[in-house]
């Protein structure tokens, strides 16, 4: 950890679950974490099965501490293999399919239920990174000598 404040995604493990941005927990959506692992799904089985993926939300995280999805944003740290850290990109605009009712914020579920029956109600209009671009500096592969390992931000750090 590089001591920068903000939202971080880390893939600890070799990548094999992501944590919230928000507080840390594994999210929900991956299998050896809570939702899925009850449901018996992976991260595409959920999606295949109970998403409708037509809207690219394929990559979403739910944390069913935080109730939000929040998305794996821009590098921010690369710690070899896949154990990396990611700024989090948040939802900052989004559409109620069922009701056409345009919000500006993220979505916030009532329980990990009302996630399930309502994740394909949203429509996801933009994102917005809050720490754009912000790069750990003391990384195990420090951006001065991988520079192509991290990917420039191309969201508003803005809602």
């Amino acid at each position: 950890m590089c001591g920068v404040d903000g939202f971080f995604t880390q893939t600890p493990d070799g990548g094999d679950y992501r944590t919230c941005g928000v507080c840390g927990s594994g999210c929900g959506l991956d299998y050896h974490y809570g939702i899925l692992y009850d449901m018996k799904l992976s991260r595409k089985e959920f999606y295949e099965q109970v998403c409708d993926t037509s809207d690219n939300n394929y990559d979403l995280d739910y944390c069913q501490h935080c109730r939000i999805l929040t998305f794996l944003g821009c590098t921010h740290e690369v710690g070899g293999c896949t154990d990396n850290r990611y700024n989090t990109h948040f939802i900052s605009e989004w559409i109620n399919k069922k009701t056409g009712e345009k919000f500006i914020g993220m979505p916030l579920f009532d329980d990990n239920q009302d996630w399930i029956d309502h994740v394909n109600d949203v429509q996801i209009l933009k994102y917005y990174c809050p720490n754009k671009n912000s790069v750990c500096t003391k990384a195990p592969y420090p951006i001065t000598k991988y520079p192509k390992y991290y990917d420039e931000c191309d969201l508003s750090n803005t809602i």
